[in-house]
């Protein structure tokens, strides 16, 4: 490995100086051609000509220079990561009975918990029959319940790595880093249970209880503060929901679940009453679990205060007013919540990373001892995947991501990853499935024989051989194949060039030119079958799968580039609609799948949940009528046929369920891995490890 990075080193050296000198030589034909033109005046179009093509020339050249002296910096990084893997270099671990007293070194000693309140924690409510999680066969990795371990002591830290999120005003946007921030912040008035996926927690509502079809109520957890002291009550809901609902809030990805909701009155301080305008299956678990709470007062003095900052006159701090939206899109610092964790004022350092301190305050250490107790999370902003593993290696960072045959082949026979990093493999209720999406909206996607064509251009089980080593399946629906709406009697469309072509010239496309590109007559116009597609970059799996599909795009005619963007950029492409093509990943934010919002001709608006764009009148029946019927047994042959119409429209072209890989260092303690998939709430860093 070192000998291969010593000349990878020194093929970069040799490019660069080649390349230096190419640009030498470069120059001087500028020069020769800038002479010859005082002395040839009548040639003067075609030397100005020919300096623009040098230097355009000169400018692919730099950018050249800019790439190598980039894989330089990498290969250095590669050394330097190398050189740290050594186990001269690395910091061990010392096995327990090796730490003895170590009177030196101060022991962290367990705090002391808070009295429980005067009432008890309400018991957990089981969610309504047959529309819960009431399948987990196959998720995480232990039959253990996970639990407080009395153990237990609070410090430490824990390090993640993610790519930078554009903001972390919860409701402006749908990025799932966040999300993933956040939900350590802000809280749902219920949650699906960590231990047993058929039962609900109270969370910041003790209780609730439907009144009629058409009506919840919620009675909210009296003594919870935000992280700043202010009260938590109703009015936070009430608030909550109102941001939603203002169309000029960029929550346009949030608002589809709520289209069927008539009105959130306050009923009294810590009382709420969600009234629907139609029956809907799902009603108790949109308001109870899906919607996050965001405090009124903070945003109230922060509307103010951007207002100021940004010289905006007229505005509003109240939800639906003209000025509010303008001004609360503008926020991207996080707030305050009434979660375990807060972002400190200084805690988000752009382009680095982002701190979160345990909230000592919180109101459910009072409830449930032995939660919580890691004292800070870390977040760095690394996008480049090659370079958080090199993290990994000098144990920088601590729980990680990985795939499958790096783990096979590469990070399971390296002695520091052996040695201080536990490795899990599962499955767990959020995880979802790869796809292309194909924009519905304009050519050539807006025909349904292309977009089959494409699907049967992806060859799926190739890459679930060769880029999941089959650690998977094929996805037919968008949904987890554990649960009965999944529609098992779909089978894949098949890896079938000949078919693609066969789709495309009944599509009306054909070679006109020659060039080996198809091509269709459109309004007495010949266009071309070629498109772009968008890949977050830093993520070698999106790119490898672009890859694979473009070899196989070529060799029917079909022209296909791969765009690599960042992800700030690739995002905001994504919201505005801007892309021919897009590689993504979906997930489950609950076990309570509705595809409304994915689908639903209403749900095409910039930051909507219809990112493809599809419309169809039966389908928009379909998922309305899917809606109303809270008869498990009968909805579930409704969730077939809707994935049967997507299956024969192809709006998008699914790939793998997979399951995740994921490092996590060994100096976490109570490490139980089920349903939920690796959720730190139990976990504690033993204080005699060397690493904090």
């Amino acid at each position: 490995m070192n000998d291969r990075t010593e000349k990878l080193a020194s093929l970069g050296t040799f490019q660069l100086v080649l390349t230096g000198l190419l640009m030498v030589l470069i120059f001087v034909g500028v020069r020769a051609l800038d002479v010859a033109d005082g002395h040839q005046q009548a040639n003067s179009t075609a030397i100005q000509a020919k300096l623009d093509a040098q230097t355009q020339l000169l400018r692919d050249l730099t950018g050249e220079v800019r790439r190598l002296q980039d894989q330089r910096r990498t290969v250095d990084e590669l050394k330097e990561a190398l050189r740290s893997a050594q186990p001269a270099y690395v910091p061990m671990p010392m096995p327990p009975q090796a730490y003895g007293p170590a009177p030196q070194q101060p022991q962290q000693q367990q705090p002391t918990q808070p009295a429980a309140p005067a009432v008890e924690e309400p018991a957990q409510q089981t969610s309504r029959p047959g529309s819960g999680a009431t399948n987990t066969e196959g998720m995480g990795t232990s039959d253990r319940v996970p639990g407080p371990d009395p153990k237990a002591v609070i410090g430490g830290s824990y390090v993640e790595a993610m790519s930078e999120p554009s903001t972390l005003n919860y409701y402006t946007t749908s990025e799932g880093a966040t999300r993933q921030v956040m939900m350590n912040v802000l809280e749902t008035l219920f949650t699906v249970s960590e231990q047993d996926p058929t039962k609900l927690d109270p969370m910041l509502a003790e209780s609730w209880e439907q009144k009629d079809e058409l009506t919840y109520v919620y009675r909210l957890r009296r003594g919870v503060t935000w992280a700043d002291g202010a009260p938590f009550t109703a009015d936070d809901v009430t608030f909550t929901y109102a941001v939603i609902q203002d169309k000029n809030v960029k929550a346009d990805a949030h608002r589809g679940a709520y289209v069927d909701v008539e009105s959130v009155t306050k009923v009294d301080s810590h009382t709420v009453q969600v009234k629907f305008k139609t029956p809907y299956w799902k009603s108790l678990y949109v308001f109870g679990n899906s919607l996050w709470i965001i405090p009124k007062h903070w945003y109230e003095q922060q509307v103010t205060e951007t207002a100021r900052q940004k010289g905006i006159q007229k505005f509003s701090v109240v939800p639906g007013e003209d000025g509010f939206g303008r001004v609360f899109n503008e926020i991207r610092r996080p707030c305050v919540g009434t979660g375990p964790y807060s972002v400190p004022a200084d805690g988000w350092i752009p382009g680095e990373s982002l701190t979160l301190k345990r909230n000592p305050d919180y109101w459910r250490l009072r409830v449930v001892p032995n939660i919580w107790n890691i004292e800070t999370r870390r977040v760095r902003f690394i996008s480049d995947h090659l370079a958080i593993l090199n993290q990994v290696r000098q144990q920088k960072i601590d729980v990680q991501v990985v795939k499958l045959d790096e783990w096979q082949d590469s990070l399971s026979k390296e002695r520091v990853i052996a040695d201080n990093y536990n490795y899990y493999t599962y499955d767990h209720l959020g995880l979802g499935f790869n796809y292309i999406v194909w924009n519905c909206r304009k050519f050539p996607f807006d025909d349904k024989n292309v977009r089959v064509a494409m699907t049967h251009l992806v060859d799926r089980a190739g890459m679930l051989r060769d880029l999941w080593r089959n650690d998977g399946t094929i996805a037919t629906c968008p949904n987890k194949a554990i649960y009965p709406e999944y529609n098992k009697a779909l089978e894949p469309h098949a890896f079938d060039p000949q078919k693609a072509a066969t789709l495309l010239r009944e599509a009306g496309f054909v070679d006109n030119d020659g060039d080996g590109v198809l091509e269709k007559l459109v309004d007495g116009k010949w266009r071309r079958l070629e498109f772009v597609l968008k890949v977050p970059s830093g993520i070698v799996e999106y790119e490898r799968i672009g890859s694979k599909v473009q070899e196989n795009m070529a060799k029917v005619g079909v022209r296909m580039e791969i765009r690599p963007m960042e992800w700030s950029v690739f995002i905001e492409h994504l919201y505005e609609r801007n892309f021919d093509a897009m590689c993504l990943y979906s997930s489950f934010s609950d076990p309570w799948i509705d595809n409304y919002q994915d689908y639903h001709s209403s749900e095409d608006v910039p930051r909507g949940g219809n990112t493809p764009g599809f419309h169809s009148p039966a389908l928009d029946t379909l998922l309305t009528d899917m809606r109303r019927e809270f008869d498990r047994e009968k909805r579930v042959p409704m969730y077939h046929r809707l994935y049967q119409l997507l299956h024969d429209e192809q709006p998008l072209t699914l790939l793998i369920h997979g399951r995740v890989h994921v490092l996590a260092h060994k100096r976490f303690q109570n490490v139980v891995v089920r349903h939920k998939g690796m959720r730190s709430t139990y976990w504690w860093v033993d204080p005699k490890s060397p690493i904090q």
